[in-house]
């Protein structure tokens, strides 16, 4: 009977060590793929930087010109990201207007999953 006990134990231990790698190879591979995912991003930023920089060295545009472009692609993503908190009811459209500062009314996106957006606080305020 003890060695039963003792086989089953040793059995059900191998099961658990066997899904926590499982689990943890998952992750580690999560975390190599964004890293990747960061690495090329970061990449192609400053390959378009040096493309303006490039343009610029050749006349073809004015440095004034260069640094407005590299900051509307800021602002866009930025623009993007205060859309998507508008949408999920984190904050208010007023605000996402004042912290764009550019008097631009924001545009809701409709396309995100309704299972990413976070319930509302309050129960009398449906949820987007």
């Amino acid at each position: 009977m003890l060695a039963t006990t003792m086989l089953a134990a040793a059995e059900s231990e191998t099961n658990v060590v066997t899904i926590l790698l499982i689990v943890g190879t998952f992750f580690a591979f999560w975390i190599l793929l964004a890293t990747i995912d960061s690495i090329h991003k970061t990449n192609q930023r400053e390959r378009t930087a040096r493309e303006i920089a490039a343009y610029v060295a050749e006349g073809s545009i004015s440095a004034a010109d260069a640094g407005h472009m590299l900051e509307s692609q800021n602002r866009a993503k930025l623009r993007e990201r205060l859309a998507e908190l508008v949408a999920e009811k984190w904050i208010d459209t007023e605000t996402a207007e004042k912290i764009m500062g550019d008097g631009v009314t924001l545009t809701l996106q409709t396309n995100i999953p309704r299972a990413s957006r976070t319930p509302s606080p309050d129960p009398a305020v449906p949820n987007a």
